[in-house]
């Protein structure tokens, strides 16, 4: 696994974006789900070196950060959050009821949608869907440095309450 520490992170100067890099971690679809998964703790890792906080800020600075996103949060959404282009820029809805916490991660996993969205558009049947919802939440975890009780690994959404 390549670790990526502060040095290595690109310089984002005014006319780069947090968004292309991130995508650009990614590199070619990988047609393994393990590939996958590396390219997500690579992006988790830059992302880490990009805020400046981490915690309960993190929507605050990622919409600092990735200006074309906007976090809401909303009283009443059938599912914890979901991710959405409208109006020139990325939505990410949040259930207002939910924990500080619980938000946090689900905007992170939503985040995830988003930096693969090109990927699922131009690929659409490279993984399964679960496997889209698993690798969103490993990467979720792995910003927020989520370990299982077996070592680093995926947490559900549900578990983070």
């Amino acid at each position: 696994m390549t670790t990526i520490t502060k040095d290595d992170a690109p310089t984002l100067t005014p006319g780069s974006r947090a968004l292309t890099a991130l995508r650009a971690l990614a590199g070619e679809p990988s047609e393994s789900l393990t590939g996958m998964l590396g390219a997500a703790d690579r992006q988790a890792q830059l992302l880490r070196n990009l805020l400046p906080v981490l915690g309960d800020q993190i929507p605050t600075h990622l919409t600092e950060l990735i200006p074309i996103i906007l976090i809401d949060y909303i009283d009443s959404i059938p599912s914890a959050g979901i991710s959405f282009w409208a109006r020139g820029q990325w939505n990410i809805h949040v259930r207002a009821s939910d924990s500080v916490d619980f938000q946090t991660f689900t905007v992170l996993h939503e985040l995830k949608h988003i930096i693969d969205h090109p990927i699922r558009r131009q690929q659409p049947d490279l993984i399964r869907d679960v496997d889209w919802e698993m690798l969103a939440d490993h990467f979720a975890s792995r910003v927020l440095k989520i370990r299982t009780e077996s070592g680093p690994g995926v947490r559900r959404k549900e578990e983070y309450l």
